[in-house]
């Protein structure tokens, strides 16, 4: 691990065959995520990478807050399987924020950690919510069902019990809200299926207003996968975390086959096909363990 990059001030951590790059100069944001050497975020344009932001978004409207999104982190320790940045104060929200990233030790993931220190003398109230750009066109395989609290206009094309699956068609801004046991979300892209998967933060099912654990934003050229946190109050001096493992799994490797299938029909076929889509979910439940 090392900064590669003096001007974005970019560091490298990896764990088997994952591979991810965080900007300290650009809101010690994800900038890179590469299975195999095979890339599986967006990496460029206005919107890219991942980043944190707190919730609900009528708290600060848009842009998201600079300091939190796009400010200057400082590294604030390194080890051989870790990460830690610091965050400066931003005065609107209150809160000051540190993003760790480290080694899974129980597969190739990497695990992020986002803790919002409450820096003000009167108590604060939010969700940490993590916010991933993905590349376009591919297909989204996740646990739950579509919000009851949300109306989203983003409607799943394949729905079998607890699964539900989209695809990343670009169309632009229409977004899916959705509830979830088990707080995790799948992207299919490049051939491989990115997992995210909240590991603490998240036990109590509280939504932020107007919010929800898991969302899909589509957008022209990319799409979003979200994560959120509880939504609960943050006392003075005390602080609020976030913990979301990073996990790749190549299809190949996990018995699944999907290479007999063009890219452009994938997605079709497994919206279509319970079986199919069952057996994925099988394979990523058992990889999340």
């Amino acid at each position: 691990m090392g900064s590669i990059d003096s001007f974005f001030n970019i560091y490298t951590i990896k764990n088997g065959k994952s591979e991810m790059k965080i900007s300290a100069n650009n809101g010690a944001k994800i900038v890179s995520y590469k299975y195999g050497g095979v890339e599986l975020i967006k990496t460029k344009g206005v919107m890219y990478g991942s980043t944190l932001w707190t919730a609900p978004q009528s708290d600060w409207g848009w842009p998201p807050p600079k300091t939190l999104d796009a400010g200057k982190y400082r590294l604030a320790d390194q080890t051989d399987k870790a990460l830690l940045f610091s965050g400066d104060f931003d005065v609107r929200l209150g809160i000051r924020l540190d993003k760790e990233f480290r080694v899974s030790e129980k597969n190739d993931g990497i695990i992020v950690k986002y803790t919002a220190y409450n820096l003000k003398d009167i108590p604060l109230k939010y969700a940490l919510w993590e916010v991933t750009r993905g590349c376009p066109l591919g297909t989204v395989i996740m646990e739950g069902s579509v919000s009851k609290n949300n109306s989203s206009d983003l409607l799943p094309e394949g729905v079998f019990g607890d699964v539900m699956v989209v695809n990343h068609t670009g169309i632009h801004h229409i977004k899916l809200f959705a509830d979830s046991e088990e707080n995790w979300i799948c992207y299919l892209s490049n051939g491989l299926l990115f997992i995210k998967k909240i590991i603490s933060g998240r036990s109590k099912s509280l939504d932020a207003p107007g919010e929800s654990v898991s969302e899909v934003y589509s957008a022209a050229g990319y799409i979003e996968l979200e994560l959120q946190g509880d939504y609960v109050e943050i006392a003075p001096d005390k602080s609020l975390s976030l913990e979301v493992l990073w996990l790749t799994l190549d299809p190949a490797d996990i018995g699944i086959d999907l290479k007999k299938f063009n890219f452009s029909e994938i997605g079709a076929k497994i919206a279509g096909d319970e079986k199919l889509a069952r057996l994925i979910v099988d394979k990523i439940r058992a990889a999340i363990v």
